[in-house]
């Protein structure tokens, strides 16, 4: 048979049509399983992504910082005095202020339990020593409570974007089992 007799043919259709069919699946296979390996890749990508930024957003909104971030855990309460001011972040920002909340004022200290991690971070070039920081949600509430800030301010803590309350270290003392914070603190000034 020549290929002119082949051509027209039923054969050659056929065969066309069996070679076109089963390049077609063999290409829809490929193509499926490329889209699977570039959903899975594209997954892993923004889960390690989204849990990264997750786990600075945990403590504070600069990264380079977050490695310094020192982890106290046991904390049982916390001495704060002399007016001290709750901030976004661990550092004074003057052009756009980060302060959540003022805490006490000049020559008071104020006590307030507080029951889980607190935090530890000193860059080592802030003029103003070191920032200790604590879960925002629990320490409005206890402040609230203890009437040391408003509920309104009580609120604007708790919905701090990455969840912790940063003070400065001048000003703050934390207490743990061993009470070592009462350490040279006369009681009788509490207010709480």
């Amino acid at each position: 048979m020549s290929s002119k007799e082949l051509r027209n043919s039923g054969e050659y259709k056929t065969e066309k049509r069996e070679w076109k069919k089963e390049r077609e699946e063999y290409l829809a296979k490929v193509r499926a399983i490329g889209q699977g390996v570039m959903s899975a890749v594209a997954a892993v990508i923004v889960g390690a992504v989204l849990v990264h930024s997750a786990n600075t957003k945990e403590i504070m909104d600069d990264e380079k910082r977050v490695g310094g971030v020192i982890t106290i855990d046991g904390v049982e309460g916390i001495i704060f005095r002399d007016g001290v001011n709750g901030r976004r972040e661990p550092f004074v920002d003057n052009g756009d202020p980060n302060v959540l909340a003022s805490v006490g004022e000049e020559g008071q200290y104020v006590r307030v339990d507080y029951d889980g991690k607190g935090y530890y971070y000193n860059s080592g070039d802030d003029g103003n020593g070191g920032w200790y920081g604590f879960d925002a949600e629990q320490l409005s509430e206890r402040l609230a409570e203890s009437g040391c800030i408003s509920e309104k301010e009580a609120n604007h803590i708790a919905g701090d974007k990455d969840g912790v309350i940063w003070l400065n270290e001048r000003y703050v003392e934390i207490i743990n089992g061993d009470g070592e914070a009462f350490k040279g603190v006369d009681e009788s000034t509490y207010i709480n």
